[in-house]
């Protein structure tokens, strides 16, 4: 479901928050908010998306929680690196499918908010 804010569409992050929760991304990580809240901008423009990662995407994170890209960017693999060591193996398995590794240990950032884009983008 999406609810829409102005001329764009924004994602419902409650959608975003229940699948990252489902796999068991902490909710009390700050990576937790920073996530749903990229998600939403890469599903709002994901014209410019892949571009935009690591150029701007932190920044505008950054702006919107009042914190340096360089934290978004931190927390962001902080909570990635934690549900990969800790959250829930099978739900992992069945949104990541074949698009990670397993050899590589976890996804990168990118690879990480890309496929949750990708998982979004066609529900």
């Amino acid at each position: 479901m999406k609810e829409t804010d102005g001329p764009s569409e924004i994602y419902d992050a409650r959608e975003i928050q229940d699948v990252l929760l489902s796999i068991g991304v902490p909710a009390n990580l700050s990576g937790f908010k920073y996530i749903t809240y990229a998600v939403q901008l890469i599903l709002a423009n994901p014209e410019e998306s892949t571009i935009k990662i690591v150029d701007g995407l932190y920044a505008d994170v950054g702006r919107k929680y009042a914190t340096k890209s360089t934290r978004v960017e931190r927390c962001i693999r902080h909570a990635i690196v934690t549900t990969w060591q800790r959250g829930n193996v099978e739900y992992i398995n069945y949104l990541f499918k074949s698009s990670i590794n397993p050899k590589r240990g976890n996804p990168t950032n990118t690879q990480f908010l890309m496929r949750l884009y990708y998982y979004f983008a066609t529900k």
